[in-house]
């Protein structure tokens, strides 16, 4: 596959490193159910939502956290806990749910992450958001199909300024097979809408409408939504959502240069991912929706370029050849 196309994936859909669960039925249960995160899991993002998924719903069900005050909805086959509020930095909690086949619980640990960071620390920082690290939750069930094809891809976020209520980020394209990573610079970087900051160390991207430069095609997102958690070292960042409603149009020539409007939608269904309305009413956008990924440091700096400029790089010279 070519690394137009792979970067044309990357856009459409994140892999799923997803993370264990633990299974709570016993035996002679009709109904199995899953918790998440699961039993002994250490590590865990302290804004995490608890899950327990169901072979089918069950109205009366509960789902309570040792300690925590919170709500619970059902969201497909899964009852979702939110707590009211972000749980401790290197805290034990035990989350319960009780059903129709009795009680099952599930204890874990939460990460060193939740504390104040020291903001003049931000600034120049960059990372590598790794996509294959995510929890795919929409669209469902391709995480590990798409995971081979987005491996391949390498997308870096640097920090270009930072203060106490707000975070202004970058986004750019990898050197494709680069270790360590490393930012293409005959590509063009993403400017990302200004984070809010006031709830450090999490930030928060959007949602916003943001457009981008693919392989000189321009994407729009809707509703873009990038949130996380910086360490307390700054050292990487964890708890990643990735989530917005794309155009799937403008990328049919990173696929096929002849291919109509509904290429990358006749792919994406045949993967029972089917395409939804866009603001315009054409039936050819999806919905992305990733938690859990993680971005790790990376000892660069993140280089804003416009795709203006790009012709003037000597080292982009056989790429702007002929425009």
């Amino acid at each position: 596959m070519s690394r137009n196309a792979l970067l044309a994936l990357a856009a459409l859909a994140v892999a799923c490193g997803g993370k264990d669960t633990a299974e709570t039925a016993g035996p002679t249960c009709t109904n199995g159910v899953e918790l998440y995160p699961a039993a002994d899991s250490t590590g865990v993002y302290y804004r995490t939502t608890v899950e327990a998924l169901f072979d089918d719903v069950e109205d009366s069900a509960t789902l309570t956290v040792d300690g925590v005050t919170g709500s619970s909805e059902w969201v497909g086959n899964s009852l979702v806990f939110t707590p009211d509020a972000p749980l401790a930095s290197n805290t034990s909690y035990t989350a319960t749910v009780t059903y129709s086949c009795g009680t099952g619980t599930a204890s874990w640990t939460t990460s060193e992450i939740g504390s104040s960071i020291d903001v003049g620390t931000l600034t120049g920082n960059s990372y590598n958001l790794d996509l294959t690290s995510g929890r795919f939750v929409q669209p469902p069930d391709v995480g590990e199909l798409l995971g081979s094809y987005l491996g391949e891809v390498t997308i870096l976020v640097g920090v270009a300024e930072a203060s106490a209520t707000n975070i202004t980020m970058v986004g750019a394209i990898g050197v494709e097979g680069a270790v360590p990573p490393a930012q293409d610079t005959c590509e063009p970087t993403i400017d990302f809408p200004v984070a809010d900051f006031s709830a450090n160390p999490f930030f928060s991207v959007g949602p916003d409408t943001t457009t981008f430069t693919v392989s000189d095609v321009s994407v729009t997102i809707e509703n873009l939504l990038v949130s996380g958690a910086f360490s307390p070292a700054g050292d990487y960042v964890d708890g990643g959502v990735l989530a917005g409603k794309i155009d799937t149009r403008p990328l049919v020539p990173l696929l096929d240069e002849e291919g109509d409007d509904n290429a990358i939608c006749e792919i994406t269904n045949s993967l029972q991912i089917p395409c939804e309305p866009c603001p315009d009413g054409e039936p050819y956008c999806l919905t992305l929706y990733v938690d859990s990924i993680v971005m790790l440091g990376l000892d660069a700096t993140v280089e804003q370029i416009s795709e203006d400029t790009i012709c003037d790089r000597p080292e982009c010279a056989a790429e702007c050849k002929g425009k």
